[in-house]
């Protein structure tokens, strides 16, 4: 079968058709012109939250590669896509709410997909599960897409190439000497899936005009006639953009620093600032609202610039003493001490000098203090709730949500499943989740806890 079309009831005796048309006319085809120069094909992939548009899950990532009807390229389209809610199984897909933030919502890039849609067939591999995501996301915004055939690239290449050892993109593009580098990248998967296209025409010189018209696959219709309110406006953001936006990110904690008042006569109190600094730093995640907590304390304990910059320095040197208690720090431990100092904004060399410093004392064996660990706290009683699918491995496996639940029962904690104003912890798997659970615990200032300070509460190693 060389396309599908949306009738899937008729799927069968169309498959039935297709075959015996590629067998019979292959040879026709061929020997015809290649005419096909009017030809266009749109190949697209889609990165989503689920599986399900129907149960509300969201494109979070799509990308669109054109060709001509020569199978060569003629322009490439991608961008993320912010849907407001939680990004489903991240381990999949590795895109991150941090990394979503920046993205503009479908409505303001729908215009952009739709026009490099126009008079083009839209080809994929399983293209039903990509166009099924964009007829959603379309409907959601008061419009509907009209039934278009489908070109699926996996049976054309398992037409063209019948010892295809599998059904997976990266078997195919193996089989066909391929490159495919970031798989379940839209972008990567759809150039991949372009390319296997390509190769498909330069195999078997197909007189594409004549198949398409044979099998009654007709070009997406034109955005501008159909959808004329959804107007392309140039906007895209792609993980590119979003790494470079990562890199830019602003020093939370060095502009609370910097807006403190720089002289204050009596230094107050700092336990109760390294406290909350410590709980701040525990899923090594500042976010503006944590900020904002810091700010406050700082000014009712009467700190100034200078001492907050002390305490900085102070919290990392024994950060980095407590990781040197068992008198050695592994790579991870010192990347781990690398990122903290970095979000207290201590420069590079003077971490290096602490941890120099640290070493030395450890090596003369002194006695020292450390700030006591929050992970370390007694959470017996507290209450606590889930948001998000787990991205650490136990034991090799990603752990199902009731394991999590029997874990913290095992320590005394009160499992609910909604957020409510008594709600102590709720654990994300991204502590900037933008899940309804995450969204409340913010408003209702409920503590947020990323999924590996969990783990390390409940004595699970993780991987």
């Amino acid at each position: 079968m060389l396309a599908r079309t949306l009738d899937l009831s008729a799927k069968d005796s169309l498959s039935r058709a297709y075959k015996f048309c590629w067998v019979i006319g292959m040879k026709f085809w061929r020997r015809q012109p290649r005419g096909s120069e009017n030809a266009r094909f749109s190949i697209v992939d889609v990165e989503t939250t689920g599986l399900f548009p129907e149960k509300n899950d969201r494109i979070i990532e799509i990308a669109i590669v054109r060709l001509d009807g020569s199978g060569r390229l003629l322009d490439q389209y991608a961008t993320l896509v912010n849907p407001y809610r939680d990004l489903g199984p991240t381990h999949i897909h590795h895109i991150s709410s941090g990394e979503i933030e920046g993205a503009p919502p479908f409505a303001d890039v729908a215009g952009d997909i739709l026009s490099r849609l126009s008079d083009t067939v839209f080809a994929g591999y399983y293209p039903h599960f990509d166009f099924r995501f964009l007829k959603s996301e379309v409907k959601r915004l008061g419009h509907d897409i009209p039934s278009v055939g489908l070109l699926c690239v996996d049976e054309l290449a398992r037409d063209v190439a019948p010892d295809l050892p599998g059904r997976k993109l990266e078997v195919c593009c193996s089989h066909f000497g391929i490159p495919l580098s970031g798989s379940h990248s839209a972008r990567a998967d759809a150039v991949a899936t372009a390319n296997i296209l390509h190769e498909c025409f330069r195999k078997t010189n197909l007189n594409l005009s004549a198949l398409l018209g044979h099998l009654d696959i007709r070009p997406f219709p034109s955005a501008s006639d159909i959808w004329p309110g959804l107007k392309a406006n140039g906007r895209a953001y792609t993980r590119t953009d979003a790494a470079s936006a990562a890199q830019a990110e602003p020093n939370y904690i060095a502009k609370l620093v910097a807006s403190l008042p720089s002289v204050i006569k009596a230094d107050g109190n700092l336990d109760r600032y390294y406290a909350l600094l410590d709980r701040v730093l525990e899923d090594r995640v500042v976010t503006p609202e944590e900020t904002a907590r810091l700010f406050r304390l700082a000014l009712d304990a009467g700190i100034s610039q200078e001492r907050a910059k002390e305490a900085h320095y102070e919290y990392t040197r024994d950060l980095v003493r407590a990781a040197l208690a068992d008198g050695f720090v592994s790579e991870k431990e010192k990347e781990d001490l690398r990122r903290v100092s970095r979000l207290l904004s201590i420069p590079g060399q003077t971490f290096q000098d602490i941890l120099s410093q640290a070493s030395k004392e450890a090596l003369n064996g002194p006695a020292f203090c450390t700030l006591p660990s929050t992970t370390a706290k007694q959470v017996a009683g507290l209450t606590v709730c889930f948001t998000g699918e787990f991205t650490c491995r136990v034991n090799g496996n990603l752990p199902a949500r009731d394991f999590a639940e029997a874990a913290a029962r095992k320590k005394g904690m009160k499992i609910r499943q909604t957020v409510t104003k008594d709600l102590d912890i709720l654990v994300a798997a991204d502590p900037r989740s933008m899940s309804g659970k995450a969204r409340k615990a913010g408003l209702y200032n409920i503590r947020i806890v990323a999924e590996p300070v969990f783990w390390h509460w409940m004595d699970i190693d993780i991987e």
